[in-house]
Parts: C-alpha cells; sequence; structure tokens
C-alpha cells in the first residue's frame, strides 16, 4: 500500500497504480471527411474511405466474433496489441503479429474491441483492419459492415471515440471534449454523446455544439464523475455544416471493480 495515498492527487495515484484494480481509461478518436449529407456520423477511423465505401454508422457485435486482423499493405509484420472485450465482457490484451495482407486469426475471439496499437519496432505502412472473418482484396475487407477497428497509416493507433464497460467494473468519466480537428475550420457541428446500458437502447447523454473560429473546442468536466456500469456501450456522433470535416472527440475515466470501496 502506497504510504502517501491520501497526500496526493487521487487520479494521480490511480495512474502510478497505487490504487488497487483501479485502472485509467484514455480514449480519443478522430472521423474525418464527414459530409453533410453524412447525417450523424460515429467518430471513429471508419468515416475515411479506407474500404469499398466509408463506414459513417459504427456496427456493434452482437456476439464475439472479431476474429481477424489483415493490413493493406503487405510488408506490414509487426506486433499489435488489441484491446477488447471476450464473450465473457471480460477484458482482454492480446498481442498478435501482423502477416501483411494475408489473415491472421486473434487467438482469442471478440465481441468488442475498442483500441489497437503498434507495440513493434517498425511503422505500420499500411491501413490496419480488425474485423469479422470475411472475404478480402488486397488485405481490405469487402464488406465495411464487418469491420471493427482500423489503424490508418500514419497513426499507429485506432482513433476511435467509443468504450465499452468490462463484466465486473464501473467506468467513471472525469472529463470530455471535442474539436473540431483543423482540416475544415469554417464548419459548425454539433456532438451528440450516447450511451446504451446492456440490453437496452442507445440514448443521448449529452449534446452540444462547435462554432467555427479557427480550432473551436468544447470540454465537459464532471465535478461528479459520470457513472457508466458494466457493459455499457458509449460513442460519440457529430453532424457537420461543411463538407470534408474532421472532428476528434474523447474522455478520460477511471474503472472500479464494482463492491470495492
Amino acid at each position: 500500500m502506497n504510504p502517501h495515498l491520501g497526500l496526493s492527487d487521487y487520479y494521480l495515484e490511480v495512474a502510478r497504480g497505487y490504487v488497487p484494480n483501479a485502472i485509467t481509461v484514455h480514449k480519443f478518436g478522430e472521423g474525418d471527411g464527414i459530409d453533410t449529407a453524412d447525417g450523424i456520423v460515429d467518430i471513429w477511423d471508419g468515416t475515411s474511405d479506407l474500404v469499398a465505401s466509408p463506414i459513417k454508422t459504427y456496427t456493434w457485435s452482437t456476439t464475439a466474433d472479431i476474429d481477424t486482423i489483415s493490413s493493406s499493405n503487405d510488408s506490414d509484420t509487426m506486433d499489435v496489441e488489441i484491446q477488447g472485450l471476450d464473450e465473457n465482457w471480460d477484458l482482454v490484451l492480446q498481442t498478435v503479429t501482423v502477416d501483411g495482407q494475408t489473415k491472421v486469426t486473434l487467438p482469442t475471439p471478440l465481441i468488442r474491441v475498442f483500441r489497437m496499437k503498434n507495440v513493434g519496432t517498425t511503422n505500420i505502412l499500411g491501413n490496419l483492419f480488425c474485423y469479422v472473418d470475411t472475404a478480402i482484396v488486397g488485405g481490405i475487407p469487402t464488406d465495411g459492415s464487418k469491420v471493427r477497428a482500423i489503424i490508418r497509416d500514419g497513426h499507429n493507433q485506432t482513433q476511435m471515440a467509443l468504450y465499452s464497460v468490462p463484466r465486473g467494473y464501473s467506468l467513471f468519466i472525469k472529463l470530455g471534449w471535442s474539436t473540431i480537428a483543423g482540416k475544415n475550420n469554417t464548419a459548425n457541428i454539433g456532438l451528440f454523446i450516447k450511451v446504451r446500458s446492456f440490453g437496452s437502447v442507445f440514448r443521448e447523454l449529452h449534446m452540444t455544439a462547435l462554432l467555427s473560429a479557427g480550432d473551436s473546442v468544447s470540454t465537459r468536466p464532471y465535478e461528479i464523475p459520470l457513472k457508466l456500469e458494466e457493459k455499457t456501450d458509449i460513442i460519440y456522433s457529430c453532424g457537420v455544416t461543411q463538407n470534408d470535416t474532421a472532428v476528434s472527440s474523447g474522455f478520460h475515466g477511471i474503472l472500479i471493480p464494482d463492491g470495492s470501496r
């Protein structure tokens, strides 16, 4: 037990690993190439034209069917860490070696995936896809509805403004933010934070607007942390007033095991 616990900032102590079982969560994402005709778009890597057509609305799996990765570049052979939830909604971190445009099967199939990151020693040269097994051409899934996570060329990590709470935990959100990401600073955006409790439907948790005046930024601190229970999904969505707009959003929070004090 850390002898200094209680004498310094609680959230720093969590980040340092001095609060048993508490886990920091830092989620962020960017939706790129969003047009007015798209309507309300989910903020993640799939908005870009990386598959046959952009995936403006994120598809959530109902079973643990997320089981495959591949890259659009055959030179990609690095290790990638995949973070998600298994069939029991338990947190899983697994490292998979990419085999270029050839399919690689995940050791543990997932019902949710909310982050991939390059943990190898070379940059990802193509676009890396994690998906429900389907046909591919040049490493790219031909059915965009099967895609659950993408690392875009140049990022080495997913940009997904979404998350799902593991079984046995509650998520406490301290701060959320959004910004017009700079690609089209003449746009205004409407922003929606949506949550779905297990077995229910999505509802709007918060709404705001960003006005074009340079890189407009909105932050929302929660003096009393916002609590999301186990198996709850959260996602950021937006609508824009100008074509080819990029929007980024995210939040800070802490996972705490249910029943702990």
